[in-house]
């Protein structure tokens, strides 16, 4: 008679734990997806960042490719970069500007070297070369995930001294 009586209490118990544990999975399982969710958010928004690396470090590479220096006030653009997962970007390229210029001595000059005689000036110290560093910057800044990214690259340039001269006193050209 006792054990008809204690389960006679117990029914209504099972019940309730059972609601409670039906609870616990419930919320374990919204978290979990939560979770995947913002992982899944932070692996997209890392690949969109790289692909907008990968577009802009191409159109440098398409800049620096070219012989930019002969005209250097086309370059200050905006350039279309596709990237491999079908999607293009918008590439903002600045103006390349001349961090630095030395004009190279004679005495650096290697006369077997075809590059080198072109640049050789008899009779004086200097050669008709400079060395010059340039600096690109390329920005993209759109997409879905709100891609942010500046690339800055330098490219070390020989060029006619007379060019580099040149660059190296007008305002528009020279780093800030």
């Amino acid at each position: 008679m006792k054990t008809k009586g204690f389960m006679k209490q117990q029914q209504g118990m099972i019940l309730i734990i059972s609601i409670i544990m039906l609870m616990v999975l419930s919320m374990l399982a919204i978290a979990a997806i939560r979770m995947s969710t913002t992982q899944l958010r932070a692996v997209n928004s890392t690949q969109a960042r790289l692909e907008a690396l990968s577009a802009a470090q191409r159109a440098l590479d398409q800049i620096l490719n070219s012989n930019f220096t002969t005209d250097i006030g086309s370059i200050g653009k905006t350039y279309a970069v596709a990237v491999d997962s079908g999607h293009s970007y918008d590439v903002v390229v600045s103006q390349p500007c001349m961090k630095q210029k030395q004009t190279i001595l004679n005495s650096e000059l290697n006369l077997s070297n075809s590059e080198d005689v072109k640049c050789y000036a008899g009779g004086t110290i200097y050669s008709d070369c400079a060395r010059t560093l340039w600096e690109l910057k390329a920005r993209i800044n759109e997409g879905f995930f709100g891609v942010q990214v500046e690339m800055v690259q330098g490219a070390s340039i020989r060029m006619d001294n007379a060019s580099a001269l040149a660059y190296s006193q007008t305002a528009a050209y020279v780093c800030s």
